[in-house]
């Protein structure tokens, strides 16, 4: 999904003479490369990111040596009214208390005419599709864990509602993109679950017993 923001992006800013794009809760930097690429060489584009921690930055000063990435938060994003030509964040606002906050930054930084894209995810989508209910007992337990650290972890459609709500945003589409697994092993797979599990033994939410026959049952659930 991140190359398809990017290639969005690209395209609805192709006829702009202005390109500065911002990514709030950048990391590393990653996304805006992305975006690079998809830009093409297209004159005028900036590369501007801001994240809360400076040690990322230091990483994405490195892969990114023309973009300008600065220390701050998104509830209060060191820019002026209406300077950016396009604004982004991925995975961020799951973490973010409040939203609406957010939401309100992020857009006042924004130019008229310019454009959003928040990539966020809907933990309350999570399903487990096997008659095993042992199986299922533990995998509910484990989404239970994951969702608990999130702030918000049905931000993606948190952030839909605001923004249909709000009279100075215009064309607000929802692009889903689900997710079916048939291989656990995907990505990072077993090894993503596993400190998940060994957090819910230590709490005694389940045994290990319980662990054990998750990674051995998973693979090859029906």
């Amino acid at each position: 999904f991140r190359e398809r923001v990017a290639l969005n992006l690209a395209t609805k800013l192709k006829d702009s003479k202005s390109k500065k794009c911002l990514d709030v809760g950048c990391s590393i930097g990653g996304d805006l490369i992305l975006l690079k690429n998809a830009m093409q060489g297209q004159t005028g584009f900036e590369a501007i990111g801001v994240d809360i921690l400076e040690a990322q930055l230091v990483k994405a000063r490195e892969s990114l040596p023309e973009g300008k990435f600065v220390e701050g938060n998104v509830t209060t994003l060191p820019f002026k009214d209406e300077e950016m030509d396009s604004v982004q964040c991925s995975r961020l606002l799951i973490h973010v208390p409040d939203v609406s906050k957010a939401l309100d930054e992020m857009l006042r930084v924004l130019r008229p005419g310019g454009c959003g894209v928040f990539a966020e995810g809907n933990f309350h989508g999570h399903v487990i599709f096997t008659s095993d209910a042992r199986l299922k007992a533990i995998d509910s337990a484990q989404h239970t864990h994951t969702t608990s650290m999130c702030a918000n972890p049905g931000a993606a459609m948190d952030v839909y509602k605001l923004l249909l709500a709000r009279s100075d945003v215009e064309n607000v589409k929802i692009a889903p993109y689900n997710m079916l697994l048939t291989d656990p092993s995907f990505g990072m797979g077993l090894a993503y679950f596993k400190p998940m599990l060994e957090a819910l033994v230590a709490k005694k939410a389940i045994t290990q017993e319980d662990m054990d026959y998750y990674f051995e049952a998973l693979p090859k659930a029906q």
